[in-house]
This record gives C-alpha cells, sequence and structure tokens, in this order.
C-alpha cells in the first residue's frame, strides 16, 4: 500500500493499471475462445456418432431430444460465451469459470456415451451392457489374450440376450 500511496500512482496519466487490465481481460478471452472450440469440436463429433448409431436412427424427434436434454448436450444448454469487451468477459465468468467449463469440456463424450445407452435401452430394453477390460498391452500376445478374454466375456453374455459394449 506504501508503494501505491507515496508516489500517488493511483494518480499517474496515463493509468497504469488500465494496461494490466487490458493484459489480463485478452488472456481471459483466449482461455474461454480455446474452451469454447473444443466444446464445439467435442460436441459436432459425440453428435456425429450418435447419428451413425443404428438405436439413435429409430428414435422420434422428441425422443433425441429428451435424451439429449437430461444430458445437457442441446443448442439451450450450450455454455454462452461472450468475449468482446471486458465486461462481456467477467459476464461470461460469472456464468462458467473457467474450471467449470473445462470440466463440462472434458465431460462431453461420457455425456454422449449416456445418451448412446439411454437410446440402446429405449429400442432394445433386454440388451446387457458388458464393460471390457482395460489394460496396456505391450505384446501381440497380449492383444491375443485380451481379445480371447474379451471374446469369451461377450458370447457368455450373449447367452442372456443381446449385448451393447461399454
Amino acid at each position: 500500500m506504501d508503494t501505491i500511496e507515496q508516489p500517488r500512482q493511483l494518480l499517474e496519466d496515463p493509468d497504469p493499471i488500465a494496461p494490466l487490465i487490458a493484459n489480463l481481460t485478452q488472456s481471459l478471452r483466449d482461455a474461454l475462445n480455446t474452451l469454447n472450440q473444443d466444446y464445439q469440436a467435442r460436441h459436432e463429433q459425440g453428435m456425429k456418432r450418435l447419428e451413425t448409431d443404428g438405436n439413435w436412427q429409430q428414435l422420434e424427434p422428441e425422443q433425441r431430444n429428451q435424451l439429449l436434454a437430461r444430458q445437457k448436450l442441446t443448442l439451450a444448454d450450450q455454455p454462452k460465451v461472450a468475449v468482446q469487451s471486458t465486461d462481456e468477459v467477467l459476464n461470461t465468468l460469472d456464468h462458467y469459470s473457467l474450471a467449470m467449463f473445462a470440466d463440462r469440456v472434458v465431460a462431453l463424450p461420457s455425456r454422449f456415451d449416456n445418451v448412446a445407452v439411454s437410446a440402446a435401452e429405449l429400442c432394445e430394453p433386454e440388451i446387457q451392457f458388458v464393460s471390457v477390460p482395460r489394460r496396456t498391452l505391450k505384446t501381440e500376445a497380449d492383444i491375443d489374450t485380451w481379445a480371447e478374454e474379451v471374446k469369451d466375456q461377450l458370447k457368455n453374455a450373449l447367452v442372456n440376450g443381446p449385448v451393447s459394449v461399454k
């Protein structure tokens, strides 16, 4: 405080704070724009994936919208990013902190997975969802062993009805 009060920097002309605010605003603007672009790209990928899903294609538009709305994936749920002015940047950050926005972007693929699962459950109520084991495969033998395990697991599950892999 003494450093600011003694030389009376707050009264200087030009205002030394304005460039700092401009730099910070630009950094925040860049971060929001990057997150928004990532959101758009992942959302588009998810929608393309759904469009190729046989169960999704069988659903009525209202059913599709309901499934998307449950996972907050409709256009109305998309974060509104306005970054033209400092006030718009601050307003956007009031609604979506950078951490919250980043979390939402990262969650998009799993949200689209949930939509696909719900679509499958609507179209085929007796469907089973089988989780395949995840592991690091280092050799061809590892791949063959893993593939045999998965094959056996899926065949055993198929006895009880249709199967979808998670």
